[in-house]
């Protein structure tokens, strides 16, 4: 037996694995895409909740939220842009708005001192080779619906469906009723 017969071993075994290792390597930065999506679209409730208490709009404010983590696959004109002032347009707001879904539960006028509000986005898989593997699994959604599913293609791209659901108390009219004196907030 020859040595030489042997060269192209590590080679052979290279071109073997290297295709898993980069599917593996690509599925764990898609992973950790949707752990910091899924915090975002927490933190989209948490200020939709606040916006609702404060009588500020909650869809403007999730969809604000979500903007930077709307994706590019969208038609140009089909959301409504998101302008904030001295810096413009945000980027992807016009994907924001059309992926970004907020449904108020628990309004802050009904009395009982809570405002719930559930924000569900459609988060969209960017990493190429690993988002192809989720199309055959998803159903097709139509903008501005809420899909049931938790995989959906839009506009020919594979989406995850992330929900929150965020309960924030309303403060201000228990605490200043029948208040005298208080350092900060007038007499009434």
């Amino acid at each position: 037996m020859r040595i030489g017969r042997q060269k192209g071993q590590a080679i052979a075994e290279f071109a073997i694995v290297l295709p898993l290792l980069l599917m593996l390597g690509l599925g764990i930065v898609q992973i950790s895409l949707m752990f910091v999506a899924k915090s975002v679209v927490e933190y989209a409730a948490f200020a939709a909740a606040r916006a609702e208490v404060v009588g500020e709009s909650p869809e403007r404010a999730a969809e604000m939220v979500c903007s930077t983590i709307a994706g590019p696959s969208y038609t140009q004109g089909t959301g409504e842009p998101i302008t904030v002032p001295g810096w413009g347009v945000l980027p992807r707001s016009e994907s924001s708005s059309v992926k970004t879904s907020v449904e108020v539960l628990d309004a802050s006028g009904d009395g009982n001192g809570e405002v719930t509000v559930e924000v569900t986005h459609l988060y969209e898989l960017v990493v190429p080779v690993v988002s192809l593997i989720f199309r055959p699994v998803s159903e097709p959604a139509q903008p501005g619906q809420v899909p049931e599913g938790l995989f959906v293609s839009a506009n020919n791209a594979p989406h995850m469906v992330l929900k929150s659901r965020y309960t924030r108390p309303v403060p201000w009219e228990k605490e200043i009723e029948g208040v005298r004196g208080h350092p900060v907030i007038p007499d009434l």
